[in-house]
């Protein structure tokens, strides 16, 4: 199965939350787990190697590239996520054509999100007409701060999202930022003192993999 993480424009946590996905799934035991990064940045795989070497880590630039490394990584891997580039890209477009589940990370602004939505929603339905089938699609609003009358704003918009929004966010990027220091990293989950990013992210990654078709995959407990 792919997950793939894609976004119309950088900056709204997309590769953090596509390792930290990885990582979680990995610890879950959700079989083996396969990365490719196809971000030109290229900082989710040098994130992830260093964080959880045990999970296979690919990179690939071009949509003929992005297309291979996805063949061999499915083959080997139960699941695998891919993080993919800020933009229009056509790395974007074989992301959404080969994914079960598509995550579009967005930050909880209001021009993020109506710039994001209407980006986004424009390409995974040009896939969908091109390919001849709709894909699961889940928005994520990140950053998203309960006590103000914003977010309620946010939230209300969140519910008329077609594709939708994840019921869950993650409210404090700020422990996931740290997380990805490359002089020692570590998987968001595991780390002790965040408590309420870790919570975050668990009931985030919950509500994913119940969305996602993994009815055929066998879980490791």
């Amino acid at each position: 199965m792919l997950i793939s993480y894609v976004s119309v424009k950088g900056g709204s946590g997309k590769t953090s939350l596509s390792v930290a996905h990885a990582g979680w799934a990995f610890d879950k035991g959700y079989g083996s787990v396969g990365f490719l990064d196809a971000d030109y940045q290229k900082l989710g795989s040098l994130w992830l190697k260093k964080a959880e070497p045990r999970i296979e880590v690919r990179q690939a630039t071009t949509p003929a590239e992005v297309e291979d490394a996805l063949t061999s990584l499915l083959a080997r891997h139960a699941i695998v996520f891919a993080d993919g580039p800020g933009g229009l890209d056509k790395q974007n477009i074989v992301l959404i054509k080969r994914a079960q589940l598509c995550v579009v990370p967005v930050m909880a602004s209001p021009l993020d999100v109506h710039s994001a939505y209407a980006g986004a929603k424009q390409l995974v339905n040009a896939v969908a007409r091109r390919h001849g089938e709709a894909r699961i699609v889940r928005f994520v609003l990140n950053g998203l701060d309960n006590r103000t009358g914003l977010s309620k704003k946010l939230r209300s918009f969140a519910k008329r999202m077609d594709p939708p929004a994840a019921a869950h966010t993650v409210r404090r990027l700020v422990h996931i930022v740290n997380a990805s220091d490359l002089s020692n990293p570590k998987i968001p989950t595991r780390i002790p003192h965040a408590n309420h990013a870790r919570a975050d992210l668990n009931a985030l990654f919950a509500e994913l993999m119940e969305i996602a078709p993994t009815r055929s995959m066998v879980q490791n407990d």
